[in-house]
């Protein structure tokens, strides 16, 4: 089984300026970890001090102390409201709300439990980039990504799906939420 590490970093020590780290220092310390199987995350001072709340749950999920909640027929996947969009990205997702053109969501009894939000890079040869994915407070859906990428594929017809990820919260870029949904990792920026 793969282990799993925390680091945190504080902004002055960490940083390129003061800390004197280059700028792929963080991504070559996740390199290494991975490369002895260990799942390295990092946390910015300033994500702990803006977002302590969304942080610790999503390490709760990481290390599968979450609500688990499964997939089942009661959950309606339908366009999200902007306004609930906003609201539920700004509580639940690190970088918070998207312009995002289109973004679904799973409902059950009226209650949004996750989004997933796209947006078209280029009309002409229908391709879009998946701009978030977020689920509810600290809850682990099982299938839920799945269930939203296909309402939108087949709801939209895209040609192609692109998307990033960051390696400070996804450090396995073989396996993960992504792949995990058929993505295919191409490079690392």
């Amino acid at each position: 089984s793969q282990r799993k590490g925390i680091e945190y970093n504080g902004n002055l020590y960490h940083s390129e300026l003061y800390g004197k780290k280059d700028s792929k220092y963080h991504l070559n310390k996740t390199e290494v970890a991975l490369n002895n199987n260990i799942l390295l995350y990092h946390i910015h001072e300033d994500e702990w001090d803006g977002h302590k709340d969304l942080i610790k749950n999503k390490l709760l999920g990481i290390f599968g102390k979450g609500l688990r909640y499964e997939i089942d027929n009661n959950f309606n996947v339908l366009t999200v409201p902007e306004l609930d969009r906003i609201e539920f990205l700004e509580k639940n997702h690190l970088l918070g709300n998207d312009e995002s053109a289109h973004c679904v969501g799973a409902y059950h009894d009226n209650i949004l439990y996750a989004v997933m939000c796209f947006n078209v890079v280029d009309i002409e040869n229908n391709i879009y980039v998946l701009t978030r994915f977020a689920t509810k407070d600290n809850y682990i859906i099982g299938g839920v990504g799945n269930l939203l990428l296909r309402y939108f594929i087949l709801n939209n017809n895209p040609k192609k799906i692109m998307c990033f990820a960051d390696r400070r919260w996804t450090p396995s870029y073989k396996n993960n939420t992504y792949t995990i949904l058929g993505f295919t990792y191409i490079e690392t920026l």
